[in-house]
């Protein structure tokens, strides 16, 4: 607050100009705001020659923070400021214009006597000086040999010995022990209140459950940030409700759920976990429940390790002739995160920041490149703008989960490294300084072809991965997540990377780190794949958890009375089942199907390697036939959809992926033929909601007993079991 006297300075003639401070001073404002502290010193200091180097040295890439000349200099340059602004004052070029105009420099009162610009100049020096030597002494452990800290308590917190971080990576395996980790059944079941129609299936290792945060061995600022984050979220939700409904709320305020809460406790002590029911609505939203849990996760595991990491270091210094701990990797990335598109690492990483504790409001520097992360990986608003009406319209006609999806940067190359300092989270630093990989599995696999040898040594120690949006990943390509889970994590590094052999742990040495490493992996649906690669990748010593649901199916969501026949053909073993359903295609249904004369016949198939198939053998029949995929060009997707809509060509060949990526609303649909079910148990309603034009609207299945998940989740788990266990192989809904 400015006095009177401050507000009616009088000019250099002597006369009163009321009111212009303020004015001044929000200009001033604007002009610095684009500035930091160290350019804005730099520019009152330029005049003096021989002082911008060292200066511009020390404080912008921090290479002399330690060295004694630059600091002898910069001690000599406060001193002589303060000298030579007790006659000139220091102006910056704002207060320069400002002479010119024949006015003083707007000062305020403050107690120091100076100006409130230059207590501001001041306040911004100390800070980053004191930001600076906090990295240093950082580095300087670096040159020590020892892993960088990423702690960002003020105090080490050492875990206990009873705390899941240390037993998790402190137990010792035998060989025995480690070849029979691979071989465990999930036949321990467990249900959660609130969920009658999920249950866990786990292995038989014991695992630790608690009442409350405090119990699971949380960081305590992370713990005061989880609850200020969820104290927020209550308050929203509990406005306009009763004084015993808000305590009620409050009672359980540390998770949302009884699920949540399950989830945690498995995930806390580095069990391998499997979830099922991670809708796509819910998993594209940037606070959900399963991200908000493993986020949680993934920070204490960072605060932990560092912690661990500087107590020992404090230690060694005490005690040079102790022994080396073990407590490091080869490389210093702890945990990896796949997701497969910008907007989603986006939505995540905003979420990751909120809930850091070094992140302050107060503080504008606690995240850097911030504005880089909203330019490469947010859509630009005046790209946005140059969209054509028409297409805005389209998008908005698509289901809502295509929309949130796809609604942001969907561009699937990217990564990045994120890194936790005591004061800050620093975005898009390099791979071997960062605690973190937020990547796509194809922006991996193109990095890893593309290199050297050693290329991806920054993956040879990561201890948590984590696979969002699994479902999302199988619709674009599965094969790259298997490669990067089975190839490229956990292996022996080609190259040292400045690592202390003398502090690795023993377990990365003999090549068990699979076996420490914890995998947890959220989806909307599960299929014969993602079980395999879970039972494969998932070897934690810990134990695996899958979280199962029985599904209710979309049958009612089927909005004509169609006509829905199943038809089942027999298949003796799952090596075989694509030929068996292609030889019944073939035989039963093919015949009618070329033949047919009224047209408007969507065959709809599930994977790419069947639509080849299909493909190839209708024009070698010479079918009227529309191509429809997700290799499909522009031109041809229009012409072939107008061709079908006006019965120019009687038969579509429509492949999952194609629908996944475009979700077209297709006309001159009259009868469905589902050569195989979706993966996505709502796309099979979606496109029987197009027939149009007929009284009597028909839909074909085939299946067999192998595909027992996708009947699941069109049918239901109960229907399910019917259709594969009756006599009969034929059934009909209405």
């Amino acid at each position: 607050k400015m006095s009177h006297e401050t507000l009616h300075k009088p000019r250099g003639d002597g006369k009163i100009d009321a009111g212009r401070s303020w004015k001044n001073q929000k200009r001033k404002r604007r002009k610095n705001s684009g500035l930091d502290g160290e350019e804005r010193r730099v520019r009152r200091l330029v005049k003096q020659e021989g002082a911008y180097e060292v200066l511009l040295r020390s404080f912008v890439d921090g290479s002399g923070a330690q060295d004694e000349e630059n600091r002898a200099a910069r001690e000599a340059l406060k001193r002589r400021r303060r000298e030579e602004e007790g006659d000139s004052g220091g102006e910056t070029e704002e207060d320069e214009a400002q002479v010119d105009d024949g006015r003083e420099p707007e000062r305020e009162l403050s107690d120091g006597g100076g100006t409130g610009t230059e207590q501001q100049m001041h306040a911004q020096e100390d800070r980053m000086n004191k930001n600076a030597s906090e990295d240093d002494e950082e580095e300087n452990e670096v040159k020590k040999g020892e892993a960088e800290t990423s702690g960002l308590d003020e105090e080490v917190f050492v875990p206990g010995q009873n705390d899941p971080f240390r037993t998790h990576l402190e137990r010792e395996l035998h060989d025995l022990a480690s070849k029979s980790l691979a071989e465990r059944k999930m036949t321990k079941t467990a249900d959660v209140a609130g969920e009658p129609n999920g249950m866990w299936q786990e292995t038989s290792e014991n695992y630790p459950t608690f009442l409350s945060l405090e119990e699971a061995s949380i960081r305590p600022r992370l713990l005061n940030r989880w609850r200020s984050q969820r104290e927020a979220v209550i308050s929203r939700e509990t406005i306009g409700k009763s004084t015993a409904e808000k305590q009620k709320a409050r009672k359980n305020q540390d998770f949302e759920s009884p699920f949540q809460k399950s989830v945690f406790e498995r995930v806390n002590c580095y069990r391998d976990v499997l979830i099922t029911n991670h809708r796509l609505e819910e998993s594209t939203k940037e606070s959900n429940c399963i991200r908000d849990v493993y986020l949680l996760h993934v920070l204490n595991h960072i605060l932990k390790t560092s912690d661990f990491i500087r107590k020992n270091n404090q230690s060694m210094e005490e005690n040079p002739q102790q022994e080396p701990p073990r407590d490091q990797g080869f490389t210093r990335p702890k945990v990896l995160i796949l997701v497969p598109l910008r907007h989603s690492a986006l939505a995540l990483i905003n979420r990751m920041i909120e809930l850091a504790p070094s992140v302050t409001k107060n503080r504008q520097d606690s995240v850097t490149n911030r504005d880089k992360l909203s330019r490469e990986y947010a859509l630009d608003p005046e790209d946005e703008e140059l969209v054509p009406v028409r297409v805005k319209n389209a998008r908005k006609a698509k289901p809502i989960e295509y929309q949130q999806l796809f609604g942001g940067n969907s561009d699937d190359a990217f990564r990045m490294g994120i890194k936790f300092t005591k004061k800050s989270v620093k975005l898009f630093v390099d791979f071997y300084a960062a605690d973190i990989i937020v990547a796509s599995p194809l922006s991996l696999i193109t990095q890893n072809a593309e290199g050297n040898a050693g290329v991806m040594d920054y993956l040879s120690s990561i201890e948590i991965v984590v696979v969002d949006q699994a479902d999302v990943l199988y619709l674009q390509n599965w094969q790259h997540a298997e490669n990067v889970l089975l190839n490229m994590v956990n292996n022996l590094p080609a190259e040292q990377h400045g690592s202390d052999f003398t502090r690795i742990r023993e377990w990365y040495l003999n090549s068990q780190a699979s076996q420490y490493r914890q995998l947890i992996m959220a989806t909307s649906f599960t299929n014969a794949e993602m079980n395999a690669l879970f039972n494969r990748a998932a070897q934690s010593h810990a134990g695996r958890s899958k979280w199962k649901v029985s599904a209710i199916g979309v049958l009612n969501r089927v909005i004509l009375r169609a006509q829905q026949v199943y038809e089942r053909f027999p298949c003796p073993a799952i090596q075989s089942m694509d030929d068996k359903r292609f030889e019944f295609f073939c035989k039963q249904y093919w015949p009618n199907l070329k033949n047919t004369v009224r047209g408007g016949v969507l065959i709809f198939v599930r994977t790419y390697f069947e639509f080849v198939r299909l493909r190839n053998f209708m024009r070698s029949e010479a079918a009227s036939l529309v191509l429809l995929s997700e290799y499909s060009k522009r031109s041809d997707i229009s012409r072939g959809r107008s061709n079908f809509f006006h019965g120019n060509k009687h038969l579509m060949l429509y492949s999952e992926r194609a629908h996944f990526y475009y979700r077209f609303s297709l006309r001159g649909v009259h009868e469905v033929f589902f050569y195989s079910l979706p993966e996505q148990g709502h796309y099979y309603s979606e496109l029987l909601n197009m027939i149009e034009g007929t009284d009597a609207p028909v839909c074909m299945v085939l299946y067999c007993k192998y595909d027992i998940l996708q009947l699941e989740r069109v049918v239901g788990t109960k229907r399910a079991k019917r259709l594969l266990d009756a006599k009969s192989s034929t059934f009909m809904f209405q």
